[in-house]
């Protein structure tokens, strides 16, 4: 039903109408992350079925699978840190066990509804900004980005645990970018990654590394710090990804991508070796000894006479020869198999939090939606009695049922925003602002009847989808029951 609330100019996604489902009853019975780890494992990522386009067979190597046809022994040692390489498949269907552009509303849905690990930003112009939802943003131009998928996933999630057989920890990150955009300005990062193409085509640019192999606050290019024009360096990469390719960047590689016609949909595999590094692990090992109550002296502030403004002249031998000690002492209690246990530990907490995410135990909100979206062969129809109008900027307008326009075309492309004021069969109103552009698919769905979704007249297939994702939302539109397989 629709309620006074409505009168907003978009729904946020938690406060939609309780009687507008995320999906139909008849989808939604029985679906969930147990069912569908199930199902994966009859996927592509199964142990005993992993197999290349061509049929070859990987024997259960995740990592040969996303590399393909490259073999892992000669991308370890002899690409692994050193340089950026791209795999070009011709395989659209390469990736579509992990995950499709027809998975999008499900994973955006588990993601809104995720209280804990549902981090999506919104980017415009190479700058952070704000939507009410994700379908909203990527409908007007902006860019998507999704961190922590693998935490709404189970898919994603099932492949950084079988990658743990090659690295100690992994997660992934997706980008949904529109045709012509680049989400942010080149970077470098402290991770390595692997970039998979899940839809659409991206174009990348890799540089050179400023610095060989950067810790967390040498990354450059980040935190509103633009590199200068001319200081990036010569390109040593420059790749087009297709739907099914994949792209690696070792860490501290400098990059930018642009998404090509229609946009892109990727997903980032990071490898955070950042937290992989002897340095690392080594301060993780003594921070931990540190802790012990023999080392409890080393809990005091260094003196006052130390730092700075301090007279240090009569106290900094005295201390010079402590530290000594301390150095001495702590090298001498430290051995290899203590670091590894800290490191060991360390990992284990960060793969039993993705391993619980996808679990209803371990979940803060609602539950895990899996394979209920709409997809391009969905059918959708208008509510009997639902008439609207497009308002003039006077707020007047002319209304009938199937939604004549009111507004020229030279007015709607003068105008950044259209007001659709929707009325339903017993005289209950809301309004929907929307964009110029959008006020086609509208009117067709509603002339039509029922229509796929393949058929809103929007240039590439997610924004047919998201569009339809806020209609039914809206609830002016329902969803044919269909048959599951």
């Amino acid at each position: 039903g629709w309620s006074r609330s409505w009168s907003c100019a978009l729904m946020p996604y938690d406060r939609w109408e309780s009687e507008v489902p995320l999906a139909t009853p008849e989808q939604s019975t029985d679906v969930g992350p147990r069912e569908e780890v199930e199902k994966m494992k009859q996927l592509k990522l199964d142990h005993d079925t992993i197999k290349t386009s061509d049929g070859r067979s990987l024997e259960g190597d995740v990592l040969q699978y996303l590399i393909d046809p490259l073999p892992v022994d000669e991308f370890l040692h002899e690409i692994w840190e050193e340089r950026a390489y791209v795999v070009n498949r011709d395989d659209s269907s390469y990736f579509e066990d992990i995950m499709t552009f027809e998975d999008l509303e499900d994973v955006l849905c588990n993601a809104m509804g995720d209280e804990e690990f549902g981090e999506i930003l919104f980017f415009k112009n190479q700058l952070q900004t704000h939507y009410e939802n994700a379908f909203r943003a990527f409908l007007d131009d902006a860019s998507v980005v999704l961190n922590h998928v693998d935490k709404q996933w189970p898919a994603i999630n099932i492949m950084c645990q079988k990658l743990q057989s090659r690295f100690p920890h992994t997660f992934c990150n997706m980008y949904l970018t529109p045709a012509g955009s680049q989400a942010v300005h080149p970077h470098s990062d402290d991770r390595d990654v692997l970039l998979i193409q899940i839809w659409g085509t991206k174009e990348w640019l890799v540089y050179g590394s400023p610095q060989t192999l950067p810790f967390s606050d040498e990354q450059v290019g980040k935190s509103g710090q633009r590199l200068a024009e001319g200081t990036i360096g010569p390109v040593s990469l420059s790749a087009t990804l297709k739907t099914g390719d994949t792209l690696y960047i070792p860490r501290g590689f400098v990059h930018e991508a642009k998404a090509q016609e229609h946009g892109s949909l990727h997903i980032t595999i990071a490898i955070p070796t950042q937290d992989f590094t002897w340095s690392g692990v080594m301060m993780d090992a003594m921070r931990q000894k540190l802790r012990e109550e023999k080392y409890n002296k080393w809990r005091r502030c260094v003196p006052l006479t130390l730092l700075p403004n301090g007279n240090n002249d009569k106290d900094w031998d005295n201390w010079s020869h402590e530290m000594d000690d301390l150095i001495s002492n702590i090298s001498k209690d430290i051995s290899l198999e203590d670091v590894l246990k800290v490191f060991k530990n360390k990992i284990e907490k960060h793969n039993m939090r993705q391993r619980a995410a996808i679990t209803p135990a371990g979940r803060i909100g609602t539950p895990l939606r899996c394979h209920q979206g709409l997809k391009l062969s969905s059918k959708i129809y208008f509510i009997q009695g639902i008439k609207y109008c497009i308002l003039s900027p006077d707020g007047a307008g002319a209304e009938e049922e199937g939604g004549r326009e009111s507004t020229s075309t030279d007015s709607r492309q003068s105008n950044p925003w259209v007001t659709v004021l929707f009325e339903d069969s017993q005289g209950r109103e809301m309004v929907w602002r929307v964009r110029p552009h959008w006020l086609d698919s509208l009117s067709s769905c509603f002339r039509s009847g029922t229509m796929e979704v393949n058929q809103l007249q929007f240039n590439n297939d997610v924004s047919k989808c998201f569009f339809a994702v806020l209609l039914l939302h809206l609830g002016v539109v329902r969803r044919m029951e269909e048959r599951r397989a």
